[in-house]
Formats: C-alpha cells, sequence, structure tokens
C-alpha cells in the first residue's frame, strides 16, 4: 500500500511540473508527514506529563516544589496552568513573541478603524471623532482617560502611516527584544509610549491647530523608545559592538527625524516630531534603569514581575478604551474648550441625539414645529431652561448654538412685509 501511494505521489508532482528528483524529494516527504504529526503530538504530550520544570533563576525543580532550592523564590503558579501552557506551547515565548503580539495589535487596530468608519467619510469631521474614540491621544484629556496613553500607538492615520511603523517595528523590534528579553521589552515599549505624550506638554509642547488639541496617533513613539533602550545599553557596554548598536539607534533616529521633515514639508504639517524624541528619551531612561536579562539570578526573578506589568498595563488601556466605547463613548469632562469642541463636533457629524442625548433631540423639533407653527410656547421655554440645568457647560453650549439656530431659520423664512 506505502509502494502504491508513493507511486501516486510520484506521478502527481511530475504532473505539477516538477523534476524527477524533485518529485521524489517530496513524495518521500509526504510519505512521513503522518509519523512527524505523530512524534510531534507524542512529544507534545511528553512535556506536557513531565514533572519537572524551571524555576527563572535556572534551578531544575519537580512538581510539588513551592519554594526554589536556589534562589527562595515561591513557585506561585499551579501545576495543572503549567500543563496547560505546555500543551498550547506557550510556556517558553519565543524571543520575538513580543514584536509580533504588537504588530498584531496595531493590525486588529487598523482593521476596527476600517470598519467602525464605515459611512463616516462623507464628513471632514468624521476622522477626527474616530480617533478620538478609537483612542487617539489628545493632550489633557489623558488625564482623564489615562488608557489614552497606551491605545493612541496602535491608531494609524492611514496605510502609509501603518505600512512605515509597522516595517520599523518589524525592523528594531526583534533586535531590542533579543537584547532585554520579552517581558522588559513589552513593559519598555509601554512606558516609551506613555513618555512620548506625557513629556511633550511638561516642556511646553502643545499639538493643537485652531486653539483645539489635534490627536497623536501611531506606534512611532513607542518605536523611537525601543532605539533609545538599544542605544543606552550599548553605550554603556562600552565595546565596539555597543558602540556600534548605539551609533546605529541615533542613525535611525536622524533617517526618522528626515523622513517626518519630508512628510510635513509635503502636506503641511501633522508629524509629531516632539513625541519621537520624548519616547527616545523615555526608552533611554527605561533601559538605564531597566538591565537586560542574563544568567544572573537577582535579574531572572525580575523577568516575571516585568512582564506582569507590561501585560496588565495593555490589557487596562484596552479594558478602559473599550469599557467607555461600550457606555457611549461621552466626551472626557475637561471643563476647557476641547470638551465644547467635542460635543459641537458630534453634534454636527452625528446628530444632536449622539452628543446631548434624545431630549435634547426632542425639544429642538419641538422648537422648530413651534416656530413654524407661530403659536402660543406654553411651558416650552420653562422645560428648555429646566433641561439646561442638567447640562454640562460645554452641552449648554451646544444646546444654545441649536436653539439660535432654529430661531435664525424661522426669521430667515418668514416673508418680508411680516411685521
Amino acid at each position: 500500500m506505502r509502494d502504491a501511494w508513493y507511486r501516486f505521489l510520484l506521478v502527481w508532482y511530475r504532473l505539477l511540473g516538477h523534476s524527477k528528483v524533485q518529485a521524489e524529494w517530496r513524495a518521500r516527504r509526504a510519505l512521513e508527514a503522518p509519523r512527524a504529526v505523530r512524534e510531534a503530538v507524542a512529544d507534545t504530550h511528553a512535556r506536557t506529563v513531565d514533572a519537572r520544570f524551571t524555576c527563572v533563576c535556572g534551578q531544575l525543580l519537580v512538581r510539588g516544589d513551592e519554594v526554589c532550592h536556589a534562589c527562595g523564590r515561591r513557585q506561585w503558579m499551579p501545576a495543572r496552568l503549567r500543563q496547560a501552557l505546555r500543551w498550547l506551547g506557550v510556556s517558553n515565548l519565543p524571543p520575538t513573541a513580543g514584536t509580533f503580539m504588537m504588530v498584531a495589535l496595531i493590525v486588529i487596530a487598523h482593521l476596527a478603524r476600517l470598519r467602525y468608519e464605515h459611512g463616516t467619510q462623507a464628513s471632514p469631521w468624521a476622522g477626527y471623532l474616530t480617533m478620538l474614540d478609537l483612542g487617539g491621544s489628545f493632550g489633557p484629556i489623558d488625564r482623564l482617560q489615562p488608557w489614552r496613553v497606551f491605545t493612541y500607538t496602535l491608531v494609524h492615520g492611514g496605510f502609509m502611516h501603518l505600512l512605515f511603523n509597522g516595517i520599523a517595528l518589524l525592523q528594531i523590534g526583534p533586535a531590542v527584544e533579543r537584547m532585554f528579553g520579552t517581558a522588559r521589552f513589552v513593559l519598555g515599549y509601554v512606558v516609551a509610549g506613555a513618555a512620548a505624550v506625557l513629556i511633550p506638554p511638561l516642556v511646553g509642547f502643545t499639538h493643537e491647530m485652531g486653539g483645539v488639541f489635534v490627536p497623536v496617533v501611531g506606534a512611532s513613539g513607542a518605536i523611537s523608545g525601543l532605539l533609545g533602550m538599544a542605544a543606552i545599553r550599548g553605550h554603556l557596554a562600552g565595546t565596539s559592538q555597543g558602540k556600534a548598536i548605539r551609533d546605529f539607534c541615533i542613525k535611525w533616529m536622524v533617517y526618522v527625524t528626515i523622513f517626518g521633515v519630508m512628510m510635513s514639508a509635503g502636506r503641511g504639517g501633522g508629524v509629531a516630531h516632539d513625541a519621537h524624541f520624548a519616547g527616545f528619551a523615555g526608552g533611554i531612561l527605561f533601559g538605564w534603569l531597566v538591565p537586560p536579562e542574563d544568567q544572573r539570578a537577582t535579574r531572572r526573578r525580575l523577568t516575571p514581575l516585568f512582564g506582569l506589568l507590561g501585560v496588565a498595563a495593555i490589557a487596562a488601556a484596552m479594558v478602559g478604551q473599550l469599557t467607555w466605547l461600550s457606555a457611549g463613548a461621552r466626551p472626557a469632562p475637561s471643563g476647557d474648550v476641547m470638551e465644547a469642541f467635542w460635543y459641537e463636533k458630534l453634534a454636527d457629524v452625528r446628530g444632536l441625539e449622539a452628543a446631548l442625548g434624545p431630549e435634547a433631540a426632542s425639544l429642538v423639533r419641538e422648537g422648530q414645529e413651534l416656530a413654524r407653527q407661530g403659536g402660543p410656547r406654553g411651558d416650552y421655554d420653562q422645560r428648555v431652561n429646566a433641561f439646561l440645568l442638567t447640562l454640562r457647560p460645554a452641552q449648554v453650549h451646544v444646546m444654545v448654538l441649536e436653539l439660535q439656530g432654529v430661531a435664525m431659520r424661522h426669521h430667515a423664512d418668514r416673508p418680508m412685509d411680516e411685521p
């Protein structure tokens, strides 16, 4: 039976255009595939039921050991959970797991944006509101909605922006991750991304257009932080290889700056150079304070803590963003011009009901009807005043503008000879 199957495969691959040698090689590979699968399953099962495991310090332990014999670290992970992770193949992450996790989050966020913006491109402010809704960083709002200091790294202004940052992350990320380890890489990425939008306002940089904050989006600030992490470690190493790494990172920052200046000149602004340099500085500080993982037990012992902090920060940011969206994506109560602008554009693009609720839309429609009929207003003005008392000042501003618009349209529609 095996010989018959081999001859069939040989003929099949020859018909597909392979040479005789290639067809023989592929046929043998195909015949060996079932055995390879069985061996892989058996190996996975053997690793799953193996009672041995390794502490973060490198000491080999067995099931039932609650404290490491070498470093004294308590072993918190239950044996069943360790078995499940081994069965899934994630007990030992590859050295580039953090990089590909970040790339996957960025791609998912871009796909979410494409779906979220469907049908809203007719308005020039739709993209602005989308950046708000999907987690863009907006200066003062970040103090009230802190998840934005990470979620902004996932949102991009367009496909070219996404492509450039994706290529840069895939070029830089694996090298930095192999240097620091996955846990420190993830935490450093989060810290550098936060520094990119938190440091500039502290030194006087703002992103404003017409007195209103404009969004900062994209992963370039966090990527610059990765360059800073590698640069400081290379500099501190003092070796020729370390200095080469440092110089390479500085050259990358120069290239990013030049590319950003060219993009700014081509479209009249829009590149946050201050975020790039702030992220670079944040990466330098993180790389200086948090050395890479090595064989020393003291450093290996902190690895789970760093990984937990990084993943927890990402999870908290994602939960905060999704919770806010599911609750209606209400504007942040900042009490400044940004809040009023947010409500105003929300009413212009998505309607008054989306901005102030169904009662506001009902009152405006009733006012339009009363203005058209010209009859007695009854208790309408009292109900409007009572409703205004329930609103925030920024909401009152939008409601008053709507009511003034009703009155202006009514007077514009009256005949010239009407008193």
